[in-house]
């Protein structure tokens, strides 16, 4: 038995046939395409040759027909498959059985697929893969993501998937930890990820449903969520699985909404929640609660923070934190604290003043501060500094008073 080696040209077509004996050369046929006439467009945007590797390999009319062990790559895209019929005048590879579609660290299964070698766009049926990072150029989801898709449609600017389920968990679809389970997903490389009528389940149960979710994936971004669960253990509430959903208003009023599951304490929520209003000031609000353990009491952590523009001078922050904890053996009593800085800068002054207030159970903190400096020339200036602090407790209460000036 003989093993051919066929050469095609895609412009000028001839045939070079050699034979050698099998037990010489492994099986490998390598069909280089130079797009020209055909593909002048595509020409015209940079795109290099087609290279296509097959063990079978037939012309009918103007279609090229390859089939067993069959792989083209061009720009980094690269196909696998068993039948692959490539039309040059249209420039569209038609391929189906044993699909692999690959692009940077991602790669698509499917049963059929059908790529656009001018435009660079593929449309992949019955779609089951992994991403590295969702996008190609982007590390923001650490480790694997795992995603089945209807349909997916890949394009240089956007991703999309139909009737998607995409989770972090290396296991069969039907026996997932967690999944998000949407009607549409588009992911834009180092930007965005837009879910459309989303479904959060864990092993089996549906969780919560909303409408659209957006994750932002530019690391200029405030939020340092994950966008999937993390598993864990403590001695208080067991196992748990800490779940985040990102949301977005626009891209100054954006936040993540948590729903946790422990084991000893059921379900816990909350969210962080991010606002910018420009030049007027910026802050953030979170607030995440769930059953207390060791007494009747919930656990809670509420932290909200402003900074603000009064005037072009004039700066002004505010802060509040109050939170009631446990740790194993210990029930924390409700602590509170709250923090306010006044800062006017002028040409020849600088004026501060700040206050802080902190309770905790039965102690009880307070200061205020005063700072002014004043510039007369390049040679005289006056600086004034008052602080006043005051402690107390169940048994004692301290006073302190330092002044420069």
């Amino acid at each position: 038995m003989r093993i051919t080696n066929s050469v095609l040209n895609h412009d000028d077509f001839y045939l070079n046939t050699t034979f050698v004996p099998r037990r010489e050369l492994k099986v490998l046929f390598l069909v280089f395409f130079l797009i020209l006439a055909c593909a002048v467009g595509a020409q015209e945007k940079g795109d290099g040759p087609l290279f296509i590797q097959a063990e079978s390999l037939q012309k009918r009319g103007e279609l090229t027909v390859a089939s067993g062990n069959v792989s083209i790559e061009i720009d980094g895209l690269r196909l696998d498959c068993q039948n692959l019929i490539y039309d040059p005048k249209k420039g569209v590879v038609t391929a189906d059985k044993d699909c692999l579609f690959s692009w940077g660290g991602n790669f698509a299964t499917a049963e059929s697929l059908v790529f656009d070698i001018k435009s660079k766009t593929a449309v992949l049926t019955q779609a089951a893969g992994r991403s590295e990072g969702v996008s190609t150029r982007n590390t923001d989801f650490e480790g694997h993501l795992y995603f089945w898709a209807d349909e997916l449609r890949y394009s240089e600017e956007r991703v999309e998937l139909d009737k998607a389920i995409l989770t972090s968990c290396d296991l069969e679809p039907n026996n997932l930890d967690y999944s998000l389970n949407s009607e549409r997903v588009t992911l834009y490389p180092e930007d965005k990820i837009i879910a459309e009528n989303t479904s959060y389940t864990i092993h089996g149960k549906k969780l919560i449903k909303v409408p659209r979710l957006i994750f932002p994936l530019d690391p200029d971004q405030k939020q340092g969520q994950s966008y999937f669960p993390s598993v864990g253990y403590n001695l208080l509430d067991g196992a748990f699985v800490r779940n985040s959903i990102n949301y977005a208003f626009n891209e100054n009023n954006y936040g993540t909404a948590r729903v946790d599951v422990f084991q000893n304490s059921g379900l816990g929520y909350g969210l962080e929640h991010f606002f910018d209003f420009g030049k007027v000031g910026n802050g953030n609000i979170f607030y995440f609660t769930q059953q207390g353990r060791q007494s009747d009491r919930d656990r809670f952590d509420f932290r909200a923070n402003g900074n603000f523009r009064i005037s072009d001078d004039t700066r002004l922050a505010l802060s509040y934190n109050a939170n009631q904890s446990e740790l194993p053996g210990e029930v924390s009593p409700l602590n509170i604290s709250s923090t306010i800085d006044l800062d006017r800068k002028t040409e020849n002054s600088t004026l501060r003043l700040g206050a802080n207030f902190a309770r905790s159970g039965e102690n009880d903190n307070r200061s205020y501060r005063l700072a002014y400096n004043l510039d007369f020339n390049d040679r005289w200036s006056a600086l004034a500094q008052a602080d006043i602090t005051r402690s107390s407790n169940e048994v004692t209460q301290t006073n302190r008073f330092h002044y420069l000036g």
